[in-house]
């Protein structure tokens, strides 16, 4: 209940020829920790949550994306940790977050979780990159709030971020 649960979509990894193309740019690991959870103060806690995390935490920490997120987190005072159980789980623990839940606006994953969940503040993030313009997938976050999140419980909730690449 007290710590951040953060969806790593992996884009690059699920289809490295084309992520940048389509414009599925994600942060990068050292952005995640110090811009997206720059808010977050020593002792705090992160949990990761993805499609490759279960992969990654079977190999060095440091050799793949999601363990460069861990180690930048760890660098801040940040106590991070993979939770690596498979897609159904890893759904219903996304949707159990109480604290926070934050993911790439892209995901349609991440928002479901936050919908059909109770947490305090869902934080959907965009990169405003010339990749991401070039394929129109910069979200245009103001509308989107604006027009789809007109629910009285749901709009509180729902935060909207852009982040420079």
């Amino acid at each position: 209940p007290d710590e951040s649960v953060f969806h790593f979509r992996d884009f690059a990894t699920e289809m490295p020829r084309m992520y940048a193309r389509l414009g599925f740019i994600e942060l990068s690991p050292y952005k995640i920790a110090h811009e997206l959870f720059g808010h977050l103060k020593p002792g705090d806690k992160v949990a990761i949550v993805g499609r490759f995390v279960s992969r990654d935490a079977n190999r060095l920490q440091n050799s793949t994306k999601s363990g460069q997120i861990v180690s930048e987190l760890e660098a801040r005072g940040i106590r991070a940790r993979l939770v690596t159980d498979g897609p159904m789980q890893d759904f219903c623990f996304l949707k159990s977050a109480h604290k926070e839940l934050v993911g790439a606006a892209m995901s349609s994953y991440v928002k479901w979780a936050a919908y059909l969940g109770n947490v305090k503040v869902a934080r959907f993030y965009s990169v405003d990159s010339p990749r991401n313009k070039r394929a129109r997938n910069v979200t245009n976050l103001v509308d989107e709030s604006n027009q789809f999140y007109t629910h009285s419980k749901l709009r509180p909730r729902m935060k909207f971020e852009v982040y420079k690449e």
